[in-house]
């Protein structure tokens, strides 16, 4: 479960909520949509939304976003902060090309607007949520899908909330966008993304920098 922050200086006059909205007894719930939740931002609006998923290795639950983030809400980030371009195309689609110092600072941008802390997930926290624990990673991935000499599947981004979410709710947590995690190893992008061709595009799929411009970001 979410924390309150203890590090990130709160925007001022925004008060830290007293309640966390992500509660524990909605881990593992997540592909219903009453087991979801947003936290609220200073000036308004809403963070991005997150399910709960069970702990890791006997752990604590966590929350981590329902979808890769999407153009409007890193465009925020970027008028706020004047740290970024706040880019075009459809604000539905995913953002990506997306650096890993960029999705860090976006993260510690959310933590400062919500109260909570926000920040890129494990590379265990990503591979234990992707598959809900060995459960299943979803269907209809957004990869590359030939039929004979002609591309039906995959090339372009599509909307984050198109396709089936795994049993735990998370959508496109493989195809469509590549998303961000570190470890102890380094930072590495996970799950293929719209580039990437359907038999190779797994929840094992790995790259350790964004070489077509497909990376995007999913928090915890």
């Amino acid at each position: 479960e979410k924390h309150p922050t203890q590090t990130a200086k709160l925007e001022s006059g925004f008060a830290r909520p007293s309640v966390d909205p992500c509660k524990t007894e909605f881990a593992g719930f997540g592909a219903k949509s009453r087991a979801t939740c947003v936290d609220a931002l200073a000036g308004g609006g809403q963070g991005p939304r997150l399910v709960v998923v069970p702990g890791l290795d006997g752990g604590a639950p966590f929350s981590i976003t329902k979808y890769e983030i999407t153009v409007d809400q890193f465009s925020a980030y970027c008028r706020t902060s004047g740290q970024c371009s706040a880019g075009g195309g459809s604000g539905d689609l995913p953002r990506t090309g997306v650096s890993f110092t960029q999705a860090k600072a976006y993260a510690d941008w959310l933590s400062k607007n919500s109260g909570f802390t926000y920040r890129l997930p494990t590379d265990a926290e990503w591979t234990h949520a992707a598959t809900s624990q060995g459960s299943g990673s979803g269907e209809d991935f957004n990869c590359v899908l030939m039929q004979g000499a002609q591309q039906i599947k995959g090339g372009t981004p599509i909307a984050v909330n198109v396709g089936r979410p795994n049993p735990w709710g998370l959508i496109n947590a493989v195809g469509n966008a590549a998303e961000w995690t570190e470890s102890s190893q380094g930072p590495s992008l996970r799950g293929g993304d719209f580039n990437v061709q359907m038999t190779k595009c797994t929840v094992d799929w790995r790259e350790s920098a964004d070489t077509d411009n497909s990376a995007g970001v999913r928090l915890v």
